[in-house]
């Protein structure tokens, strides 16, 4: 296991430090990201460091939001969309050769008679889930996009 504690590092000449005060542990076997914008302090690292939201996604078993050189959050991609999403489904549908869509809570959504029409009808283009991105999260979490 990797553990850093309370980690500040400053450029020589810098203005402020380009990481400061960071926490955070990385397990045996983990595959451990930080995501910020450029300029955030991911680079000061020696992890993966990226602001490619879907390659941290698909590589990463927790990720860090790091911004302005500081860790806003810790945890694993699944939790964080799930937390941050919807617990729904948009159905995608044509109905009279017009796109449309209806968005079903997954509770007891077997149960759910609109739903259950929906798939027997036939139009049925799309089904997803309406969990957030790990954009949408960061975003959220920290008031800044990656661009």
């Amino acid at each position: 296991m990797i553990a850093v504690n309370e980690m500040t590092y400053s450029y020589p000449g810098g203005k402020k430090p380009a990481v400061a005060d960071v926490s955070f542990q990385v397990g045996a076997g983990e595959i451990f990201g930080f995501l910020g914008p450029s300029g955030a302090g991911k680079s000061t690292t020696i992890f993966l460091t990226t602001h490619n939201m879907q390659v941290a996604d698909d590589l990463c078993g927790r990720v860090a939001f790091i911004v302005d050189g500081k860790i806003t959050l810790i945890d694993t991609p699944r939790k964080l969309k799930l937390r941050n999403g919807k617990k729904s489904v948009r159905v995608e549908f044509r109905n009279n050769g017009f796109l449309q869509h209806s968005d079903f809570p997954l509770q007891k959504i077997g149960d759910n008679p609109r739903f259950s029409e929906c798939l027997k009808d036939g139009n049925i283009e799309t089904i997803h889930t309406l969990e957030a991105t790990l954009e949408e999260v960061f975003l959220k979490t920290t008031g800044r996009s990656l661009a």
